[in-house]
């Protein structure tokens, strides 16, 4: 999943009033959060809610990125539908852009398409862009949920602001939200200041009583389990075979499943040549096409 989006996702779930006006500014009604697994396609966006404002039920699907993404509207678009065929409500579509990486400017999120002079599709997402942000203005707000965004607000980074938003997160009484609120700050914070400036403000005790943290923590230990077991088939199929084609390790990085990676492990140990291993990955590909 990734730190950011493990970060951003419990956040809004923790949090989600905040978020909803971080994506809807001027929100005045009620919502309930609706499950964020479309069944159908088995698909698990960022955050979903059912809102009510007068008259009028929606549901609002923010999505977060940590840069500009050029896929976003059809995959926002394919969301689009899921949601609505899962949940029956019109969709508010919303992109929350975490930094200016490689974002082009606005007028990039709207897709027609014209066939034989017919528009058969208009389809438009409202974004979100963290750095046109006040990061004082939120800082006035003293929403705790938001604390770990206000860093990327502003357009030019801020060691000043950075401290403020780690010192404001350092006065919070119950320990374990102080815990995540520094988490959020030091993960997405990453996103634009240096380890070393994040480690500086923020010690790594403070953190380890957040779930974040330990998410984060255990994902990154089985990744790193995964990419030991690849590089032992690759060092090992290397040892009896010599060289190894660079799309058979490129097959190899791609598995990520360890029962699959164990078995091919026995199967470099076993076979007779790359070609019979070959076949062996044919399979493991098979197995994880499947189970996706």
């Amino acid at each position: 999943m990734g730190q950011y989006d493990i970060t951003v996702k419990y956040f809004a779930g923790k949090y989600p009033s905040a978020y909803i006006r971080l994506a809807v500014p001027d929100f005045a009604g009620t919502f309930r959060l609706l499950d964020k697994k479309l069944p159908q396609v088995e698909i698990e966006v960022d955050f979903l809610a059912e809102m009510q404002v007068g008259e009028e039920t929606f549901t609002l699907h923010p999505d977060f990125q940590t840069r500009y993404d050029s896929n976003m509207r059809p995959r926002m678009l394919e969301y689009r539908v899921h949601i609505r065929r899962t949940y029956g409500k019109p969709v508010l579509s919303v992109v929350v852009w975490l930094t200016a990486e490689g974002y082009p400017g606005r007028g990039h999120n709207r897709w027609e398409e014209v066939v034989l002079g017919e528009r058969q599709l208009v389809f438009e997402f409202r974004e979100v862009c963290l750095w046109e942000l006040n990061p004082e203005e939120y800082l006035a707000r003293g929403e705790i949920a938001l604390l770990p965004l206000i860093p990327l607000m502003g357009q030019q980074p801020s060691a000043e602001v950075l401290g403020r938003v780690v010192e404001t997160a350092s006065k919070i009484e119950n320990v374990a939200e102080q815990a995540d609120v520094l988490t959020g700050i030091s993960v997405l914070g990453s996103l634009r200041y240096s380890r070393e400036l994040i480690h500086s403000l923020i010690r790594r005790e403070k953190m380890k009583e957040s779930p974040i943290y330990q998410e984060i923590v255990q994902e990154g230990v089985l990744q790193g389990v995964v990419q030991a077991k690849r590089d032992d088939i690759t060092k090992f199929l290397t040892e009896r075979f010599e060289r190894v084609p660079e799309e058979m390790v490129q097959a190899i990085e791609s598995v990520e499943e360890i029962e699959e990676l164990d078995r091919l492990i026995r199967a470099a140990a076993r076979c007779a040549s790359l070609e019979e291993f070959a076949a062996q990955m044919t399979e493991a590909s098979a197995a994880g096409s499947s189970a996706r």
